[in-house]
C-alpha cells in the first residue's frame, strides 16, 4: 500500500492529500455517513473512496484502529467481488493472527 500511495503522491499531489486526508478522518471521527467517501462493502468490510477513483478497502480493530487491505483504483464491477473477497480473506487471518499473538503491529511515521 505503501508504494501505491508513494506513486500517487508522485502523479497527483491533490490526490494523495485526499486519500490520506480520509483515512486519517475515518480513523478519528468513524466513516463518512456520505456514501461517495465510504460505503460497507460486505458486513465488517468497507471501503473508502476518492474523488478521482482511489479505492481502499479496509476494516476496523479495536480503537477506531484502520488495517487497510490494499489501495487501488477503481475496480470494473466483475473485479469488486475478488476485492471484497481479498478484504475478507485478510480480515480473517488477520484476526486469527491477533489472537495467536503472532503479529506485530507498527505504525509508520508521517
Amino acid at each position: 500500500m505503501t508504494s501505491f500511495l508513494d506513486r500517487l503522491e508522485q502523479q497527483s499531489r491533490r490526490e494523495w492529500a485526499h486519500a490520506t486526508a480520509l483515512l486519517e478522518r475515518t480513523a478519528s471521527h468513524g466513516p463518512s455517513p456520505n456514501t461517495q467517501k465510504s460505503r460497507p462493502l460486505s458486513g465488517t468490510v468497507f471501503e473508502l473512496k476518492t474523488r478521482l477513483g482511489v479505492r481502499i478497502p479496509y476494516f476496523y480493530d479495536e480503537g477506531r484502529v484502520i488495517i487497510c487491505t490494499e489501495m487501488l483504483l477503481k475496480p470494473k464491477k466483475i473485479e469488486l467481488s475478488r476485492v471484497v473477497a481479498r478484504a475478507k480473506r485478510d480480515r480473517e487471518r488477520y484476526f486469527a493472527a491477533k489472537r495467536l499473538q503472532s503479529i506485530t503491529i507498527t505504525q509508520e511515521k508521517t
